[in-house]
């Protein structure tokens, strides 16, 4: 091959032996017709120069080879499917045996087009297979001159059976039309909470941030997220334009109405004592919280010896763990001081002649009782509930004004108090 026809014829044929696209027949007639144009220009020219008119003729060849590809490649398609190009090489010798291919390959070509571009940059005559992406063949054309821009066409298969070729401002510069179907992708909803309490917001969480609509229970919402659920099980989906989530279920339970009664008595040494009943509605649990500490029951007593007000918090949780919360106040108008009297009177009438703290008359309590004089003098000291103080100091009965301070240590319920006070003798 000693001149730049036969380069190029084999520069051509080089690449054809590497894939096996499918062929329109008319096209292969105008590629001939072309090359022998080309070749008969070849002749007139000086056998010492290459001219403008061979220059154009070989880019025209090229143009007319990458036509006869593209063009081939859109005749007798169906859409949606797909033709994987096949490398099986033929031995081609020249230009001429590749019109004796056309036959086998036409025999090759399935249903779908495989698009394949001709491309010449840089010397590179190239030939893609737009099924694989990938280059199938190039050649090295070593005196064939780079064209000024390179044209890709892709070309997207249609029912009728006309070859399409670009031309004029469709194949200027770098081209690319591309028609391609895109598959919408699926919309995940995940509920990591599928039990919430009338009030509260569910955890939905999407894995598409595309704009769309919640579906309550078969229904389109105006609502940007599901809150305010009405109690009961509901079914949660969601739509962004025709592509549909999954459906979950939600369960909204209804929350538990706390409340309390109270009532106040006396324990049997007198002691202030108040007792607390759960009056809740759809509870499962009870939590009260006192000032010192908290108790787990429906029902419970509190004994107050100290005068003051207490506040007193319940927690209602049913089996969901929806809860509720009420608070109320109890009072105490006084202390607690083992009921002992503040006055008494010493002088033998059979009233008020002797003194002991009512409470310590019950035999259950275990205490010890002392009485002082205003000097700090230990005036009596008892420990027995049946022996009372008969006002007497030193044998003799304390005169009438005379004040006394009073310290007593007592265990009722297992539990060891202090409590003193003011001892007034009178004469009644």
């Amino acid at each position: 091959m000693n001149n730049d026809l036969d380069k190029f014829s084999f520069g051509v044929k080089q690449a054809l032996e590497g894939i096996d696209p499918p062929f329109d027949s008319n096209a292969w007639d105008r590629f001939e017709q072309r090359l022998n144009e080309v070749e008969a220009n070849k002749a007139n020219t000086s056998s010492g120069k290459k001219g403008n008119g061979f220059n154009s003729g070989l880019i025209s060849g090229i143009g007319v080879a990458a036509s006869i590809f593209v063009a081939s490649f859109i005749s007798q398609q169906q859409n949606d499917a797909h033709l994987q190009a096949t490398h099986q090489p033929h031995q081609v010798e020249t230009i001429a045996e590749v019109s004796e291919m056309k036959q086998t390959i036409e025999t090759q070509a399935a249903e779908t087009a495989v698009v394949t571009v001709v491309d010449l940059e840089d010397d590179v005559l190239k030939l893609e297979s737009q099924s694989t992406g990938e280059i199938a063949n190039t050649v090295q054309l070593d005196e064939v001159k780079p064209v000024s821009s390179t044209t890709n066409t892709q070309i997207t298969p249609s029912n009728n059976s006309e070859s399409t070729t670009p031309k004029g401002d469709e194949v200027k510069g770098s081209t690319s039309t591309l028609i391609s179907e895109t598959k919408e992708e699926a919309i995940t909803l995940t509920l990591s909470n599928q039990v919430v309490c009338v009030g509260q917001n569910p955890n939905l969480e999407l894995s598409s941030a595309k704009k769309g609509v919640w579906i309550i229970d078969g229904v389109e919402s105006s609502k940007e997220s599901v809150q305010n659920m009405t109690p009961g099980v509901h079914e949660v989906s969601y739509k962004a334009g025709d592509i549909k989530s999954n459906t979950v279920n939600l369960v909204v339970a209804e929350n538990p109405i706390a409340n309390f009664d109270y009532q106040l008595d006396k324990d049997k040494w007198g002691r202030p004592i108040i007792q607390f009943t759960s009056a809740s509605l759809l509870k499962n649990s009870n939590r009260w919280n006192l000032a010192t500490h908290s108790i787990y029951k429906s029902e419970f007593s509190q004994v107050y010896e100290t005068r003051g007000d207490y506040p007193i918090q319940l927690i209602t949780t049913n089996e969901f763990g929806c809860s509720d919360t009420v608070s109320k106040m109890v009072s105490i108008d006084k202390d607690y001081n083992l009921l002992a009297p503040t006055a008494f009177s010493p002088n033998g009438d059979g009233i008020n002649d002797t003194w002991l703290p009512q409470a310590l008359h019950n035999g259950d309590a275990n205490f010890r009782v002392m009485i002082y004089n205003k000097a700090g003098v230990l005036v009596f000291e008892s420990s027995d509930p049946n022996r009372e103080w008969d006002g007497k100091v030193n044998g003799r009965i304390a005169q009438v004004g005379e004040v006394f301070v009073w310290k007593a240590t007592a265990e009722l319920d297992q539990k060891r108090n202090e409590y003193g006070g003011i001892i007034t003798i009178y004469n009644h």
